[in-house]
C-alpha cells in the first residue's frame, strides 16, 4: 500500500465521506499527501463541506479499526488499487459513486485491453436458466479478451463464473463482503479458480460484516465495470434488476434473455424488454450486432496467394467493404446501381463461395485478405 492509498483508506473511514465527497476532495486538495496537515481554517477555505466533517478529517486517529483493516490486508494477501491510480479501470472511474478504493486478490487485468461484460440472474434458476447462461457464456468466450463479471453469488452468478472457466475464458467476481471471506461459503473453490486467472473485487474492508445492503451497493460496480449487462432469468424483484437499473443509469447497454410468460422467474426479465428497453438476447448474434468492433477479433484473415477473378458486380460490393464490416442493410442502401440492387443476395453468395467476404453474426459482412482481379 503506498502513501496515497493509505491517505485514501483513512478518507474512507471517516463518519460524512462518501465516494463523492471523496473526489470532491481529491480535486480540490492539490497534494492529497497533505490533507492530514491543514489546520482547521485551511481546510475550511478549500473545502466546501459541513464544519462538523471539517472536523472528523482534523481529529482523525490511526485507531483499532484502521490498523485491523491493514493487518488484514496483509494477513489475506489483499491488493488494492485507488481511484489515482493508473490500473483503475477506465470505465467505473466514469459513474457518479465511484469507488475510492477496490481491494482485489488475484491478477489485476488490463482493463484497456478486455472487453467486460456482466452476466446476472436468479439465485434460484430453472433448468431453462441454467442451460441458457451456458450456452451464452460459452458463445461469448469465444471473443479474445471477454471477460465475464459476476457477483459470485449462488444460481446464474456462479454458473456464469464456472461457464467461463470452463471455456478457458476469463471472468471477474465483485463481492459484496471483505475479501477475508466467501460469501456464500460454498463457492469457496470457486473464489479461489478464478483468483488463479483474473481477481476478484470488492470495496468492503476485510473484516466488514456479511450485510445485505453491501450487495445492492457492489452491483453498481458489476455494471459500471462492463460495457453491457446481460440479465438471465430474473423475478420480480430479484437483485439482478438492480444491476440493470445502475446500468441503465450509468448509459450502458443492457440485454435480457426472454422467458417463459407463465415462469416467475422470467417476469423480471420479460418486463426489463417490455418496460425498460433492454434488449432481447436469443444468442450471441444479438449482442454482435451492438458491438461489429470486436468482429475483427473472432475472425482471422485468411490469405490467399491466388487470384480471384469478379465481376464488375461484385467489385462494387468489394470496394463497399473495404473501409471494414457492414450490415445488409448498410450494404443494400449504399449501392446506387439498380442491377447490383436487384442481384444483391445473389452477389454476396458468390462471394461468399469464392471465399472473397465472410458474412459475421448479425448479417453482418467482411472482406478477406485474398487478391482480385476484375473480369
Amino acid at each position: 500500500m503506498n502513501s496515497i492509498q493509505k491517505i485514501l483508506l483513512k478518507l474512507t473511514l471517516i463518519k460524512g465521506l462518501g465516494p463523492i465527497r471523496i473526489k470532491n476532495i481529491i480535486d480540490t486538495i492539490d497534494n492529497i499527501e497533505n490533507l492530514f496537515n491543514y489546520s482547521y481554517d485551511e481546510l475550511k477555505e478549500r473545502l466546501n463541506i459541513p464544519d462538523k466533517i471539517i472536523n472528523n478529517i482534523i481529529s482523525f486517529k490511526e485507531d483499532e479499526k484502521f490498523n485491523t483493516i491493514i493487518k488484514k490486508i496483509e494477513d489475506y494477501n489483499i491488493k488494492l488499487i485507488s481511484i489515482l491510480d493508473d490500473e483503475y479501470p477506465p470505465s467505473l472511474k466514469e459513474i457518479v459513486s465511484a469507488p475510492i478504493l477496490l481491494f482485489y486478490r488475484g491478477k489485476l487485468p488490463d482493463f484497456s485491453k478486455i472487453i467486460p461484460v456482466a452476466i446476472v440472474g436468479t439465485r434460484l434458476p430453472s433448468n431453462y436458466g441454467i442451460e441458457v447462461t451456458k450456452k451464452i457464456v460459452n458463445e461469448l468466450c469465444q471473443i479474445p479478451n471477454l471477460t465475464i463479471i459476476s457477483g459470485l453469488a449462488e444460481g446464474i452468478d456462479s454458473l456464469a463464473h464456472k461457464a467461463a472457466l470452463k471455456t478457458n475464458g476469463n471472468t471477474i467476481a465483485v463481492v459484496g463482503t471483505g475479501l477475508d471471506v466467501v460469501y456464500p461459503a460454498s463457492n469457496k473453490k470457486l473464489a479461489i479458480e478464478i483468483e488463479k486467472q483474473n481477481c476478484i473485487f470488492s470495496e468492503f474492508y476485510p473484516g466488514s460484516k456479511i450485510e445485505s445492503k453491501n450487495f445492492y451497493i457492489r452491483n453498481r460496480i458489476i455494471s459500471g465495470l462492463s460495457i453491457a449487462t446481460v440479465v438471465i432469468e430474473a423475478g420480480k424483484k430479484s437483485g439482478a434488476l438492480i444491476t440493470a437499473k445502475f446500468a441503465i443509469d450509468q448509459n450502458k447497454e443492457v440485454f435480457a434473455v426472454p422467458g417463459n410468460i407463465n415462469s416467475k422467474k422470467s417476469i423480471g426479465t420479460n418486463n426489463l424488454i417490455k418496460n425498460m428497453n433492454a434488449f432481447p438476447l436469443t444468442d450471441v448474434n444479438d449482442f454482435f450486432n451492438f458491438y461489429p468492433q470486436y468482429f475483427e477479433n473472432i475472425i482471422k484473415k485468411q490469405p490467399s496467394s491466388q487470384k480471384i477473378s469478379i465481376s464488375k458486380n461484385e467489385y462494387t460490393i468489394i470496394k463497399l467493404l473495404e473501409k471494414g464490416p457492414l450490415h445488409i442493410n448498410q450494404i443494400i442502401n449504399s449501392v446506387q446501381d439498380n442491377d447490383v440492387s436487384i442481384n444483391m443476395f445473389s452477389i454476396l453468395t458468390n462471394l461468399e463461395l469464392k471465399n472473397i467476404i465472410t458474412q459475421l453474426p448479425g448479417s453482418f459482412f467482411k472482406l478477406n485478405n485474398v487478391e482480385i482481379k476484375i473480369e
